[in-house]
């Protein structure tokens, strides 16, 4: 069947990989496990297989794409410049939708929609704060997750010290706001010094990120869209995360309607077009799309 949804790979991104295995020394899973399907170099194989139809796309192959953690380790050592992780969230995408499931649909919904509510997200933090203090073991990454100091920030203003010498979008982030609330506070204090006017739009939402490694493709594209409407007017946006600060260097793709292929894939139940494209790559060709190039790290 290939790809059915304008989120699958194409035939020059699959050709890309010249087969040299520069890739496998950086790989976590290789070096866990030394099985070829576990590399980057097996799983494009994978791939360009399912894609020509040669390989059905069935639990082996969910099995492979799952087993990756989307590190991108290979992508910075890659001498052919393979997209790797574009291309791994694309079939990601096509899996939920070829082969559904209520834990897809759950999953989808949860990091899709429930984390765009700040609210549900904090008392999801604060729960799995009292967890862990009554030793309830916790499953997956909310083990991880702390209650950090609060502020108040959604909807402020704060102006830079000195001569004003641009206006600063800070996004939050789903997970930062409600744990890492700090961490937004020394930023802005950081830019305001730097005489930077900082504005935390009350209109934003979760980046997407987790939506689009998961292979929520369409949420992923509904929260770009949200928050390039939400940050309009500033001169750059600012992250302080990591992972939503590499999220926003690639909003030129999230932020295109997925119907963008409508005539071409079969089966995609993608929303209606919206204004937003056009401004979207208008505003990408001009080169002036407010979103950082660069991710932060800290």
């Amino acid at each position: 069947m290939g790809w059915i949804t304008p989120e699958g790979p194409g035939p020059i991104d699959l050709s890309k990989c010249v087969a040299c295995g520069l890739c496998l020394a950086v790989c976590p899973t290789y070096q866990l496990t030394g099985d070829e399907s576990a590399s980057p170099r097996g799983r494009l194989s994978a791939m360009a297989a399912v894609a020509d139809d040669t390989l059905p796309m069935d639990d082996t192959f969910e099995e492979v794409i799952g087993f990756c953690l989307q590190c991108r380790a290979c992508e910075a050592i890659c001498p052919a410049l393979v997209p790797f992780g574009s291309m791994i969230e694309g079939v990601r995408a096509e899996l939920n939708v070829q082969r559904p499931s209520v834990k897809k649909r759950l999953r989808d919904r949860a990091l899709g929609r429930w984390v765009s509510m700040p609210g549900l997200v904090s008392v999801g933090i604060r729960v799995a704060k009292a967890a862990q203090r009554l030793g309830i073991e916790l499953p997956g990454m909310l083990a991880g997750f702390r209650s950090g100091k609060q502020a108040a920030l959604r909807g402020g203003d704060f102006p830079g010290i000195g001569t004003e010498r641009a206006t600063i979008g800070m996004l939050l982030g789903c997970i930062m706001e409600s744990g890492f609330a700090d961490v937004h506070v020394a930023t802005i204090e950081v830019l305001r010094r730097a005489g930077y006017r900082v504005v935390v739009s009350d209109r934003q939402v979760c980046c997407g990120a987790l939506a689009a490694h998961e292979g929520a493709a369409l949420e992923s594209h509904r929260l770009a869209e949200r928050n390039t409407v939400a940050f309009e007017g500033v001169d750059f946006v600012v992250a302080d995360a990591a992972g939503c600060s590499a999220h926003l260097k690639e909003y030129d793709r999230w932020a295109e309607s997925p119907r963008r292929h409508r005539g071409r894939r079969r089966g995609y139940r993608g929303g209606p077009p919206s204004r937003l494209d056009q401004r979207a790559r208008s505003h990408h060709s001009a080169g002036s799309l407010p979103f950082a190039t660069r991710p932060a790290h800290h």
